[in-house]
């Protein structure tokens, strides 16, 4: 059986795993699939040292590991025009969630009925959540 680790054109099976389970642990706040990505990424640091060209996925694996990471939920009627326009910044560090129903735990407790709310979080902890996407992005950029 063949174990895909070096990226190509194409990013490998393990390396875009290793980032799902990131992910994931993220919007799960599942700590067991933060730890597997952890040790995923582990394992290529002395490849990713060597052959930077074939591990771009790993490399952007570790830069989500080596800053803050920021965790944005988005509730309320125009959740998706403020998703747009918080996605129009380049930000690697941060993944987005939210819509109109409590879906995920970071959600939980966060929908204003009549009110687009943006929290952003970090490690499971929230800002002052606010209803303007340039404070959000303030909140990300300090």
């Amino acid at each position: 059986r063949k174990i895909e680790i070096p990226d190509n054109v194409i990013p490998s099976a393990n390396s875009v795993m290793a980032n799902n389970l990131f992910i994931l642990g993220h919007l799960y706040f599942n700590e067991d699939y933060l730890k597997m990505s952890r040790k995923m990424l582990t394992l290529q640091i002395p490849s990713i040292r060597q052959g930077g060209a074939y591990f771009s996925n790993w490399a952007s694996l570790w830069g989500k590991f080596g800053k803050d990471y920021y965790e944005v939920a988005i509730t309320g009627k125009d959740a998706t025009e403020s998703l747009l326009e918080m996605r129009s910044a380049y930000l690697p560090n941060a993944v987005f969630l939210g819509g109109t129903t409590e879906s995920l735990p970071l959600l939980e407790s966060k929908v204003i009925e009549g009110q687009t709310t943006i929290y952003v979080c970090k490690g499971r902890v929230c800002d002052l959540p606010t209803t303007e996407v340039k404070k959000a992005l303030e909140q990300i950029k300090n």
